[in-house]
């Protein structure tokens, strides 16, 4: 059951993402960054978006592969079922949202605030599943890895989503002689998506949401007089400042409003 629960959030987190796309093309201030390439392409081949998307994140795993080489898992290779499934939740938000665009420019600030709030939302609910990554995200986490090791998650995806554009705005002036679906909305949602997913933190995302929710319907009466800390470590025991890469988590509980004593629980991710 908790496995089947996973899943529904996991194709929740990528509705979640599909929907943001919907709004930033629907702003007519640009595509987000991670469908500006794909748009772009679309355009170029006269293709439906969705099928643009599956093709352009299979690249994205072939890279992850080079990147990566024999730390490449075989488990990966389902990212692709994951394209598949984004590309139709790509399709299907467009058909549910249509033509629905608030008025004004200011209205069209908006939609692309909205854009960015539900991309950022969808990528850290289906992170905290701990299935298999987006492509855009797994390319992420690769280059993390074996390029910027120094540097936090959200740091090297606003890294990523800005050369998605600046590959996306090359394309367009080669083949299409002007920009088309990259514009001002891009750019900040490049520079901000990442961002907001920071403060959102995807290790135990889901498990805030619902306590926020809880909080909401019953009232500060919910509120637990327990404290959670959660260190991640690696397979040398070492702790890890990216949740991504650890081996296994240690929850720490003890009382919210005294130094007592703390009990420790191991949690092996693989």
């Amino acid at each position: 059951m908790k496995f089947v629960k996973r899943i529904v959030i996991y194709l929740a987190g990528l509705f979640f993402v599909a929907l943001g796309v919907a709004f930033s093309v629907n702003s007519n201030l640009g595509v987000s960054p991670v469908n500006s390439l794909p748009y772009v392409v679309s355009r170029i081949l006269g293709k439906d978006l969705g099928t643009c998307v599956t093709v352009i994140f299979i690249g994205y795993i072939l890279i992850q592969i080079l990147l990566l080489r024999k730390a490449f898992r075989p488990l990966d290779l389902a990212q692709i079922l994951c394209s598949f499934a984004f590309g139709y939740f790509v399709d299907l938000t467009e058909t549910l949202l249509g033509s629905f665009c608030l008025p004004g420019y200011p209205g069209r600030l908006v939609m692309l605030a909205i854009s960015i709030f539900l991309v950022a939302f969808g990528i850290c609910l289906y992170l905290d599943t701990d299935l298999i990554v987006m492509p855009m995200e797994g390319l992420t986490a690769a280059m993390n890895k074996t390029v910027f090791p120094k540097k936090a998650f959200y740091e090297v995806k606003v890294i990523l989503d800005c050369t998605a554009v600046v590959v996306g705005i090359v394309l367009c002036f080669v083949f299409l002689g002007e920009l088309q679906g990259i514009r001002e909305g891009t750019v900040l949602c490049a520079l901000l998506v990442g961002k907001v997913m920071k403060p959102m933190k995807p290790s135990h995302f889901m498990n805030r949401v619902l306590l926020f929710v809880l909080l909401l319907v019953v009232g500060k009466g919910a509120l637990s007089q327990e404290r959670i800390d959660t260190l991640y470590y690696s397979r040398s025991g070492m702790t890890v400042r990216n949740p991504v890469f650890a081996d296994y988590y240690r929850l720490a509980l003890y009382p919210a409003d005294a130094a007592g004593l703390k009990m420790f629980k191991d949690f092996y991710i693989s």
